[in-house]
């Protein structure tokens, strides 16, 4: 799997919540093990990067608007013809 626990270097510790409580707002490639540690990370305090519902809410809601900016930001690209290229 792709999960950041598999990482046998220096930091071999790294963990998707603790991506999450640094600002990263999207963990790739998110595996199930990531998932499972943010989930864990959400239910008890004892996790060394205990996050709160708030904080990841704060961070899907940076995502969606960079979804949004985006989204505005194709809008306005008309294609090969534009003055982009």
């Amino acid at each position: 799997t792709g999960s950041m626990r598999k990482n046998a270097g220096k930091y071999s510790s790294a963990s998707a919540a603790g991506c999450v409580r640094a600002g990263n707002d999207i963990v790739m490639p998110g595996g199930e093990e990531d998932r499972q540690d943010i989930l864990a990370a959400l239910r008890s305090l004892a996790h060394p990067y205990a996050l709160t519902r708030e904080e990841l809410l704060t961070c899907a809601k940076r995502v969606c608007d960079m979804v949004r900016k985006l989204r505005i930001a194709a809008d306005g690209f008309s294609g090969p013809q534009s003055s982009l290229t």
